[in-house]
């Protein structure tokens, strides 16, 4: 399965300028939610954007590389986050091989990688570097 990637600016999170990261339209931080509720239903899916211009350009601009999506809604990045690589594949890219280093016993093996056209991608990076102010 192709997914469609939008970023937007997240208005919801405790870090400022953070973008919303949405895939096929439904926010990753809910599709963590959903698979993570197979370990709990208290905390699963406690994420926030921690995607920025500033980390748009350096890290996901990219396309290759381990890179952190996601951090706690607490507003401590520190306190979890989930961590993704990034990997360029023909046409492709995708973000795989997750993990949320706090929590060994939740297994991401069965998350799926989320794979992007690459021109799709890129033109969603460019779109969103474009509602920086």
């Amino acid at each position: 399965m192709v997914n469609t990637l939008r970023l937007v600016p997240e208005l919801r999170s405790p870090y400022p300028g953070s973008l919303a990261i949405l895939i096929d339209e439904v926010p990753l931080e809910d599709i963590f939610a959903e698979f993570e509720s197979r370990y709990t239903v208290k905390i699963n899916g406690a994420y926030t954007s921690l995607l920025t211009f500033n980390n748009l350009r350096n890290k996901i601009a990219k396309q290759k590389g381990g890179f952190v999506p996601l951090g706690c809604d607490c507003g401590e990045p520190e306190c979890w986050f989930v961590t993704g690589e990034i990997v360029e594949v023909d046409n492709y890219i995708c973000w795989m091989n997750w993990e949320n280093p706090y929590r060994e016993a939740w297994k991401y093996n069965d998350f799926p990688s989320i794979v992007f056209e690459k021109a799709q991608y890129a033109h969603a990076i460019e779109h969103a570097l474009t509602l920086k102010k």
